[in-house]
């Protein structure tokens, strides 16, 4: 009985899901195109008939992580329910959980030399984001919660104060980081319209 081929798209979605779990473990230069295929159960040639490239995997797996994450998010908020604050609340609970130490891909993504890759994250994970919490505040504006005039503009300028202190930079003290959270959690209260206590949120130190 002769084999039964899989579904393009099934095949292309076990590659990405394979090189996500390698990329964490190991890292994106510590990968080959090998690794990849043996994990699939794919010849080395065939590979090159989902992806140009390594470097054309990476992309599909940035998006993979993005998806992942937003479907996971949102997953959160509609166990919520119709509450702008927690939302917000739920949000920040889950952006200060900072990124797993075993992680390799993520460290990939900061390193040194890597930034027009982590610039790639990025714009697609605010391309996702950016509208979904201008939603929730706008939610919270109606309902008199939040004072914001221009909800999707004040994300916009929000989220990259948060992306440049999710992950503590290593030559940064856990004080120092600690006193930057807390001004910055002060300047998105104050923003909002909020008191600080509000957010209800601990601090990580």
């Amino acid at each position: 009985m002769g084999r039964i081929a899989k579904d393009p798209e099934i095949r292309r979605k076990e590659i990405i899901e394979a090189a996500e779990a390698l990329f964490s473990e190991k890292g994106f230069s510590q990968v080959s195109v090998s690794d990849i295929t043996n994990k699939v159960g794919l010849s080395h040639g065939a590979f090159f008939y989902y992806f140009k490239s390594k470097d054309d995997l990476l992309k599909a797996v940035i998006t993979y992580r993005v998806e992942q994450s937003l479907a996971e998010i949102e997953k959160l908020l509609a166990e919520v329910g119709p509450n702008p604050l927690r939302k917000i609340q739920l949000l920040l609970e889950l952006s200060t959980r900072g990124m797993s130490e075993d992680d390799k891909f993520i460290e990939y993504m900061h390193a040194e030399g890597n930034a027009s890759i982590h610039a790639e994250y990025v714009r697609q994970s605010e391309a996702k984001v950016v509208p979904l919490i201008a939603g929730i505040v706008g939610e919270g504006v109606k309902e008199g919660i939040f004072d914001v005039e221009y909800p999707r503009e004040w994300v916009e300028l929000i989220i990259p104060i948060f992306d440049s202190l999710q992950h503590k930079p290593k030559a940064m003290s856990n004080e120092e980081y600690y006193r930057k959270m807390r001004a910055l959690y002060s300047l998105l209260a104050r923003s909002l319209g909020i008191s600080e206590s509000a957010l209800a949120v601990r601090y990580r130190r």
